[in-house]
């Protein structure tokens, strides 16, 4: 770990940096991950498409399938689904007989869009931890949505519109995916649409929505679910279409659930506690750095296991000067 990020020396590239740089090899298009300004990107085609239309137009790089390998200044790297958003991937890198793997974000619970998560051996796992403590333990998807279905529907017979809050990139797309056979239609808040025509339009199979615009709103039925970022509840559509239901779908609404003050379902694209043990456990990996959550606690609990964990904290290593840097090929 760098100033600038993630750093692999061995292939001179940088896995989801901070800023922009040389190379980034870009494990999913949220925006804690993909940065704009880099010189060359490496990532899935549905990422790379959902960089270009949310993030960075004028991105330069390479679309690599899953599973495809590609060698970088000697590291032979390849992604693999991680099975968090649409197009995410894990980062598997090969040099000299010793592989790691940085797992990005990720969630183990096949959710029948994503690509489902592709278990990876390894000898260095670097890995999320999120929900890092035993409190965050999911039930199943099919479980939760019984749930929003049955919500949807008194909220229907009450002449109440029902809105979820969600992740434009990810969250938004699972909930129409498995929502759209329960519902009589759909519509997505203004900064949902892009993403969902850049996704199509790489290839990814999703539902029939509408737009939440002038128009939509002036024909507005209780019938139609709303699905828009919790920002957007301070807009002023909200107060033009009568009485409304709000959830807020995420894997923090466990904590409020514990707290008996819950108002949404606890939906996550990240693995739970358990998941993430069991992810850990499976690597058969002799070393695990984690980082992005609750890093103290979840080194704690593997070390309990007997296993060599370690929080992922920056270092100070040599970096390719600009001037090596710039005699590798760009893009990749």
């Amino acid at each position: 770990m760098t100033p600038a990020g993630l750093y692999c020396p061995a292939g001179d590239f940088y896995v989801d940096p901070r800023h922009a740089v040389s190379k980034a090899v870009i494990t999913h298009a949220h925006s804690d991950h993909a940065r704009a300004g880099h010189r060359a990107v490496l990532a899935h085609p549905l990422t790379l498409a959902v960089i270009r239309k949310r993030i960075d137009p004028m991105a330069r790089g390479q679309a690599l399938e899953y599973g495809t390998p590609v060698e970088l200044n000697g590291a032979r790297v390849s992604l693999h689904p991680s099975g968090h958003v649409p197009g995410s991937a894990q980062v598997r890198i090969e040099y000299k007989g010793f592989v790691a793997v940085v797992t990005g974000d990720f969630k183990i619970e096949h959710d029948g869009l994503t690509d489902a998560y592709e278990q990876q051996r390894c000898h260095w796992f670097i890995t999320e931890c999120t929900f890092g403590i035993p409190v965050f333990r999911w039930e199943t998807q099919a479980e939760i949505f019984k749930q929003v279905i049955w919500q949807y529907r008194e909220n229907v017979s009450r002449d109440t519109t029902t809105i979820l809050t969600a992740y434009a990139l990810g969250k938004a797309q699972r909930l129409a995916h498995m929502l759209a056979p329960h519902v009589e239609s759909i519509v997505v808040h203004r900064t949902v649409a892009p993403i969902n025509a850049a996704l199509s339009k790489a290839g990814l199979p999703l539902p029939p929505t509408k737009t939440l615009n002038a128009t939509t709103l002036a024909d507005h039925s209780p019938s139609r679910l709303i699905i828009a970022p919790g920002s957007a509840l301070r807009e002023s559509w909200v107060r033009r279409i009568g009485s409304t239901a709000v959830y807020t779908v995420s894997g923090w609404v466990a904590l409020q659930t514990r707290r008996r003050t819950s108002s949404g379902f606890a939906l996550s694209d990240h693995a739970d506690y358990p998941g993430l043990l069991q992810a850990v456990r499976d690597t058969g990996a002799e070393r695990i750095s984690v980082d992005h959550g609750y890093v103290n606690e979840f080194c704690a609990a593997l070390r309990k296991e007997g296993l060599t964990a370690e929080v992922l904290r920056e270092e100070k290593i040599r970096e390719m000067s600009r001037s090596e840097g710039d005699q590798l090929a760009l893009p990749f």
